[in-house]
């Protein structure tokens, strides 16, 4: 059994990407060579942590607080986080260009 916390991982700096990405390469290729390895790959820096504030904070909007907090979670948001979701953030980090790109680079 894999133990993700012992897992190192990738640290990318926002500014990798261009607005021209089409052509650059966001992830580094030993993330890519772990990708077809071994299965998985776990990268930091994908998103700005502002963009990731903003989703987090949109989905306590969109989801009531109560749901987050019952000791015992069921799957799911009852379609509220579906995508496309109430939160403009939260599409955005779904459809976010250096996360389209990380996701083609390992295809």
């Amino acid at each position: 059994e894999l133990n993700f916390n012992l897992v190192k991982p990738f640290e990318i700096g926002f500014d990798t990407i261009t607005k021209d990405a089409n052509e650059e390469s966001v992830l580094p290729e030993d993330a890519v060579s772990r990708w077809r390895e071994e299965g998985f790959c776990l990268v930091n820096g994908v998103h700005t942590k502002d963009l990731i504030e903003k989703a987090r904070n949109e989905c306590y909007q969109v989801v009531n607080e109560s749901y987050f907090e019952k000791e015992t979670k069921i799957f799911g948001s009852a379609g509220k986080l579906e995508f496309p979701s109430l939160s403009d953030s939260l599409n955005h980090v779904i459809l976010h260009p250096r996360l389209l790109y990380s996701v083609a680079q390992l295809l």
